[in-house]
């Protein structure tokens, strides 16, 4: 007797089930790919029990006939492709003809349909694989599918389910997430008979963003835009298009990070990298970016059918991918608007009521009020009084020019007060002088080289071998940094001179802290993250700190160097160098409003 038997249709449906079916929010996820697909304009989801004791989803699409919806619940009929070469030219969420028969064979599921045109709908009910009724019965152009008692008849499925709050969640996510994949669909959604999101049919992307994202303003969103050919073909075109927020509006996962190839929404770590890599030091490590990315490519040029729940792609040319992605974001935060908050009604009705006062009370210039500074100038080597900016008018500016920021004086000898036509900012000094550094770091190094001052005494260093292994490997690239380095013996090595900028500063503890960086991500200085990351570094190392008392011209010195800057809003380790408070702000706590 054969040991080989082929299954029963049940058991195989469990088993395709259990690869596209997950949990409830898979089931959301694959009903409302099939709305979409249906050209609804309007899509509700009603869930209770965390989606386990009932999935509603209605669409106003096109509906189906009678032996359409009997067809639907057959493993692999699908009216989306019918050829092979189909397979490489999907314009539809959906294709395998696999969601139905497997939500049907782990649940209680009614489908209701009526196609457009038709008098009447039909209704059909199956449990758990088997068709219980079949009925002609009245119903709006369009389709409901309950999904009632989810994995029913697998209780081994149940126990591995979240909390019914959990499974909500999820299934918030993929609601959300569809309704930034088409913003031209009404999305409703409601849990245990409270709304959860409605959205309008039809409304811009970036209010659509605001709402989901939660964000104050949609001014907090930055347009993003590139393009590119597809391979040697000049009419078939990649584009990319979305919004990100700016880099001060961050989250501490990449969930809040939404890219959609084609429509469909994705987890694609080469984009994810491409966007990540195009942040940089905008944004503290841990803190990842929120937005909202749109890639349109030939069909041709992606393979969907990777992952049975489609939420994984690969792409013919992922490096054409990536370059035009983490270069269009690049650009959009280079030359976003000044950073702060947005100008909203209130802050413009309190700048417009805040009267100037008098320059004439305080002398109407800063320098009448220079005897509150200490006229100590800062130790050689961390001077901000450099002769000039390398990148003064190469870029947009990021920060408002010298004249709109009106220095007002320092704060525990740690912060920079100035005064803006939109209230209050103060500044960190180090944070400032590190992002002025870091900015003048790499564009010496990208000019040939970082300047070095020879040790009247060197400094010996001891390495572990897999450390001297590494910088053994690199001793040119550490030689650009300024830092000349010999080997001098077994594990030792010796460095000769430093960077001119880290005078009388400890070079032996920021060769270690280079190697330790390198050691841990495992590159080379070809990686511009790694390499930006070293630089930070040597940034923080000689910038002034914070307690170090500065004089007016300092003050203003670092102020016109951080306005030359490509970016000034954050340091290179990623936090905020400057807080607005507006006037709007400053009124209401003072009970004026």
């Amino acid at each position: 007797m054969a040991k080989i038997k082929i299954l029963p249709e049940s058991l195989t449906n469990q088993i395709a089930a259990g690869e596209v079916i997950e949990r409830p929010a898979s089931v959301v996820k694959e009903l409302i790919e099939n709305a979409l697909d249906a050209r609804a304009k309007r899509i509700e989801v009603e869930v209770k029990g965390g989606g386990q004791q009932l999935i509603r989803v209605m669409d106003n699409g096109e509906g189906m006939d009678r032996e359409d919806i009997l067809l639907s619940l057959e493993r692999h009929a699908t009216s989306k492709i019918a050829t092979d070469t189909d397979l490489f030219h999907i314009n539809t969420l959906g294709f395998r003809g696999e969601a139905l028969p497997s939500i049907a064979s782990v649940s209680r599921m009614a489908l209701l349909s009526r196609r457009r045109g038709d008098l009447s709908g039909h209704r059909v009910t199956i449990h758990y694989g088997r068709i219980k009724e079949v009925l002609e019965t009245g119903c709006p152009e369009g389709t409901v599918v309950e999904v009632r008692d989810l994995f029913g008849n697998l209780p081994a499925r149940r126990k591995f389910l979240k909390s019914y709050s959990t499974e909500t969640g999820h299934i918030q996510d993929v609601v959300e997430h569809m309704a930034l994949a088409a913003c031209s669909v009404q999305f409703i959604f409601s849990n245990d008979g409270r709304g959860a999101l409605t959205t309008s049919a039809g409304e811009k992307l970036e209010d659509r963003l605001q709402a989901i994202f939660r964000l104050d303003h949609t001014s907090s969103l930055i347009s993003v835009s590139n393009q590119r050919c597809a391979g040697a073909c000049t009419k078939d075109r990649i584009t990319l298009s979305g919004y990100v927020a700016k880099p001060e509006i961050n989250r501490a996962s990449l969930r809040s990070l939404c890219i959609f190839i084609n429509g469909r929404f994705v987890r694609d770590r080469i984009i994810q990298h491409a966007v990540l890599e195009a942040y940089g030091s905008f944004l503290m490590k841990g803190r990842y970016p929120v937005g909202a990315l749109y890639v349109i490519l030939p069909p041709a040029g992606v393979d969907v059918n990777v992952h049975p729940t489609k939420h994984e792609v690969r792409f013919k040319e992922p490096k054409l991918i990536h370059q035009m992605v983490s270069e269009g974001i690049r650009a959009a935060i280079l030359s976003r608007q000044k950073v702060g908050e947005p100008k909203t009604a209130e802050t413009r009705r309190a700048r417009e009521q805040y009267r100037q006062p008098d320059k004439s009370a305080y002398g109407g210039t800063i320098h009448q009020t220079q005897g509150l500074f200490s006229e100590e100038p800062l130790k050689a080597g961390v001077s901000v009084q450099e002769k000039a900016s390398p990148y003064a008018g190469s870029l947009p500016l990021t920060q408002p020019s010298s004249s709109e920021l009106r220095l007002i004086g320092q704060l525990a000898e740690s912060y920079l007060l100035c005064q803006s036509e939109e209230g209050l900012i103060i500044i960190d000094q180090h944070a400032a002088h590190e992002r002025v550094l870091f900015e003048s770091l790499k564009s010496r190094l990208q000019k040939g080289g970082i300047d070095s001052q020879q040790l009247l005494f060197p400094i010996t260093l001891e390495l572990a071998r897999s450390e001297k292994d590494v910088l053994s490997g690199h001793l040119a690239d550490f030689a650009a940094l300024g830092m000349e380095i010999a080997p001098f013996g077994g594990e030792t090595f010796v460095i000769r001179a430093a960077p001119a900028i880290l005078a009388g500063r400890d070079i032996k503890k920021l060769v270690e802290s280079a190697l330790a960086i390198m050691a841990s991500a495992g590159g080379s200085f070809l990686d511009e993250r790694l390499l930006n990351d070293i630089l930070a570094l040597m940034a923080c190392r000689a910038a002034i700190k914070a307690g170090q008392l500065l004089t007016v011209e300092e003050m203003e010195s670092l102020l016109q160097q951080l306005n030359a800057c490509p970016v000034s809003s954050n340091c290179p380790h990623g936090r905020p160098i400057r807080q607005l408070y507006t006037y709007y702000e400053l009124e209401k706590g003072f009970k004026r409003k």
